[in-house]
């Protein structure tokens, strides 16, 4: 389903922010995701310490940083206990000031942020954001599908996918 939304991004996340599958227009807009190890592939991760990801927003960064930590936060709430979703707070905080101070304002968040502009090789991107939850997928997993939201950024996602992973910007 994923290959068939080219060359609209698309994603599979679990509720942890975990990239579980993509398709080639999230790998071109996320910087080839192919050569970050699968472990690695968590999108909190990824925006808050990775130069790649803190480049990619663009207008709008602080805006989506304290949504994308007060969704986790909203997410967190039924799993305290859960050293998965401990752990990756913790690591997030020591490696990111920017995500402690956000951590520290106890915000929560449950609706998804519409209207995101990103940084990509093949120029800025104007994108809406269409999220579907999987119903009652264990770990609560939703695809997250990006459409865009003029005539120019659909030309550049058209491009991002026929683009070779070395064309791509090999920052992540």
């Amino acid at each position: 389903m994923l290959d068939q939304l080219d060359p609209f991004p698309a994603a599979v996340l679990s509720r942890r922010y975990e990239i579980l599958a993509y398709n080639r227009a999230y790998n071109g807009l996320a910087g080839d995701l192919d050569a970050v190890a699968p472990g690695e592939r968590n999108q909190l991760w990824l925006f808050f310490t990775h130069p790649y990801w803190l480049d990619l927003c663009i207008g709008n960064r602080a805006e989506a940083a304290a949504h994308l930590v007060g969704t986790m936060r909203a997410g967190m709430a039924e799993h305290l206990d859960d050293p998965l979703w401990t752990g990756l707070v913790r690591r997030l905080r020591e490696a990111s000031a920017e995500f402690d101070g956000l951590w520290r304002r106890h915000d929560v968040v449950d609706h998804p942020m519409p209207a995101k502009d990103f940084r990509s090789p093949a120029g800025d991107l104007h994108l809406q954001l269409v999220r579907f939850t999987a119903g009652q997928l264990p770990g609560g997993a939703r695809m997250m599908v990006y459409t865009p939201r003029d005539d120019v950024t659909r030309v550049r996602l058209e491009q991002l996918v026929r683009a070779e992973p070395a064309q791509r910007l090999h920052a992540v």
